[in-house]
Formats: C-alpha cells, sequence, structure tokens
C-alpha cells in the first residue's frame, strides 16, 4: 500500500521542497492513524491530509456502514464501487444507504457530502432548470 497526496505541514517553503508526496507503507499496516504517524515518524514532519493509493491495496469487496434512517450496520459482501458505484439501499430499511466510507477510503479525497442539499461527487442531485 502506498499513502499518495501528502499535504505536508511545513512553515518553510524550502522544507517542501525535499518531502516526498507519495510514501510506501510497510505490510500490515492499515489504520490510518498508525499510518499518519508513521509518515511523520519517517520524516520529521507532521502532515495536513494524505490518501491511500487503492490500486496498491488489497480489496475485500466488503462494505460496512450504519444507515442513517434504521441505524442498522449494513455489511455487503462482493459490492465493487468500481462497478456498483456508491449508492446501495438498506435491506432492512430499503431507504438509500450512501457508502461514504468506502469513498474516504478510495482516494477520491475528503468527503464533500453536504447535509442541507443531500448531495455529494457521488450523489450529484437533479439540475433544476
Amino acid at each position: 500500500m502506498k499513502a499518495v497526496n501528502i499535504i505536508w505541514d511545513a512553515d518553510d517553503p524550502e522544507d517542501l521542497e525535499g518531502l516526498p508526496t507519495e510514501i510506501d507503507i510497510p505490510e500490515g499496516m492499515t489504520d490510518e492513524d498508525t499510518i499518519s504517524d508513521y509518515l511523520s515518524e519517517m520524516t520529521g514532519f507532521c502532515h495536513k491530509g494524505f490518501a491511500l493509493d487503492p490500486e496498491l491495496g488489497e480489496r475485500t469487496y466488503i462494505v460496512t456502514e450504519l444507515c442513517p434512517h434504521c441505524e442498522a450496520e449494513v455489511e455487503i459482501h462482493g459490492w465493487d464501487t468500481d462497478h456498483n458505484g456508491f449508492k446501495a439501499f438498506c435491506p432492512y430499511c430499503g431507504k438509500r444507504l450512501m457508502l461514504c466510507d468506502e469513498c474516504q477510503h478510495s482516494g477520491c479525497g475528503p468527503c464533500d457530502y453536504d447535509s442541507e442539499t443531500d448531495t455529494c461527487r457521488h450523489n450529484p442531485g437533479t439540475k433544476e432548470g
């Protein structure tokens, strides 16, 4: 697995010049807090964020999400977000289930969900006009 798009927290622009934007993660290290600490320990600098390269990590195709409507924990086996997308339906209440956790681990960047409009990059809504 590899940490990519690392945004370093350095005040001096000269410090940024020598810092990598990608770092290989040791095998078996999967917890994001542990990876965060590892990046800082390797370089001596704190960071403001990073993404994990999903192509390099082994995918399980198991999605776990908490339904915001009925509060059931939903586990879907065999779900490939590359082909099936980030929207599903809760098998308990039948309402829409956004796979936000999968999005946050996909390397697409931070979640951009807007609760006022109920939209995000994977659920843009409809254009009025």
